[in-house]
């Protein structure tokens, strides 16, 4: 995915590898990112006094609300236009 940074490899690279490339890098960053977020957000609940199974219901009920939130921003903003 680096080779973006320099035009002349990116020019002699195959695009839909370099695609592929930057996809899997951005995966692996997003999963990385939800794995630590997560669990912070567990440990919240649990610190609030809620035990180890409502802490993980609740977290997991917050990250799909927080993606039907997102869909539901962008089908509106995708209907305004």
């Amino acid at each position: 995915a680096a080779v973006v940074f320099f035009p002349t490899l990116a020019k002699l690279a195959n695009r839909r590898f370099l695609g592929c490339s930057l996809g899997l890098a951005a995966g692996v960053m997003l999963y990385v990112s939800l794995v630590d977020i997560y669990g912070k957000a567990i440990t919240g609940f649990m610190e609030s006094g809620h035990d180890e199974g409502k802490a993980f219901l609740y977290t997991t009920i917050c990250f799909f609300g927080g993606i039907i939130g997102m869909m539901v921003s962008a089908y509106k903003s995708e209907a305004e236009k």
